[in-house]
């Protein structure tokens, strides 16, 4: 039997004036999916959630929630709920209240002794047990954040949809909570659909990310293709694959020819450097081409040190940038662009490497991802 998806977006477009925000998508999200939406500020990520919740109103296409259109039904008919950075409590009532709201509401009309179990139930889920008599004004950031999501999943949704509620975080909270709603969906099981601006909390929760620019879909993947295999400079550029090179191809092994993955290419570089690389079959000799290294995938050594990679190259370091438990580099190489290295901190300290060093800096033919023009 063919699986309904929680999600289908059919040639939905929305537009706002002149402006358009969503550009004719086409997505399914399968049910119990962990799926983000992820891209800088007016991509598009917070409309296209929007129009799923009901919040907006495509001009052309269809929303389909479990195999429902849902065009013209108001959020509060649509089978999902919606938790936003600002977590809107009502600071009047107590926690178990704030839980309890929807389920009070006359039209769900759920009993008493019902709506106090369920309550129990959400606080117990979101580790909030013995705080239900709080006021919001007396919980921290993260606790008032996990009573909107206990609100949210106490009506049992088939879909949530969260924009961006991590937010408001500070940076170790916000990275605890990353862990908890990973925890909080799987125990559920029920379809999240994510809107965020920050790779790590996509990449760490996600089993699918969708990479949005300009209303469009540029990439759709697992966390792992999208970080390790970017198909566009702008995905690339976007996580943090500040290493990208364009040149042509000026040279290609036959004897993997049948072998796309495993198949060689030469690069020049517009600044003159002699890449080795892998390389598809539509890459022949001559072939315009961009790609993108990994800052992580570069290594960094003393120039007197003996060492292998594919690629190795004299330079210069030009910058150090000390990050914790990396170090960052720029190197020259002659007469190109810097690259950027980021190397383990405790590597730094064993080479003792300084602005000026002189260096040998390398990486190897499948650290070298080749970009779709």
């Amino acid at each position: 039997m063919k699986q309904i998806p929680s999600v289908e977006l059919i040639h939905v477009t929305k537009r706002f004036g002149d402006v358009v925000a969503v550009d004719d998508l086409s997505l399914i999200i399968q049910e119990g999916e962990f799926f983000s939406l992820l891209g800088p500020s007016g991509c598009g990520k917070s409309t296209t959630l929007r129009l799923i919740g009901g919040l907006e109103h495509p001009d052309a296409g269809d929303v389909l929630i479990n195999g429902e259109v849902v065009n013209d039904l108001p959020p509060y008919e649509r089978n999902c709920n919606i938790v936003f950075q600002n977590y809107a409590l009502f600071p009047h009532l107590t926690i178990e209240d704030n839980i309890a709201f929807g389920l009070r509401l006359k039209s769900r009309r759920v009993a008493e002794p019902e709506v106090r179990k369920l309550v129990a139930e959400a606080l117990q889920l979101v580790h909030l047990e013995g705080l239900g008599s709080r006021r919001p004004n007396q919980l921290s950031g993260g606790q008032q954040q996990r009573v909107a999501l206990a609100r949210a999943l106490v009506l049992r949704p088939k879909v949530l949809l969260l924009d961006e509620p991590l937010g408001a975080l500070d940076r170790k909270l916000r990275k605890a909570m990353q862990f908890e709603l990973r925890r909080i969906q799987h125990e559920v099981d029920i379809t999240f659909v994510y809107v965020t601006h920050d790779q790590e909390e996509a990449m760490s929760m996600s089993d699918r990310v969708a990479v949005m620019r300009n209303g469009n879909f540029e990439q759709l993947g697992t966390p792992q293709e999208i970080f390790q295999t970017p198909r566009t400079q702008f995905v690339a550029d976007f996580m943090g694959a500040s290493n990208i090179f364009t040149g042509r191809v000026i040279a290609a092994t036959a004897e993997a020819a049948d072998d796309a993955a495993a198949r060689t290419i030469h690069i020049e570089t517009e600044t003159g450097l002699r890449v080795i690389s892998r390389g598809g079959r539509e890459l022949s000799s001559g072939a315009s081409v961009s790609f993108s290294i990994r800052p992580e995938a570069i290594q960094v050594f003393p120039r007197d040190r003996d060492w292998s990679a594919d690629n190795i190259f004299d330079g210069r370091i030009v910058e150090k940038i000390y990050l914790g438990d990396v170090t960052e580099l720029q190197v020259a190489l002659a007469e190109s662009d810097p690259v950027t290295s980021r190397i383990q901190s405790r590597i730094d300290q064993k080479f003792e490497f300084k602005e000026g060093d002189r260096v040998s800096v390398g990486w190897n033919v499948e650290d070298c991802n080749v970009l779709s023009n």
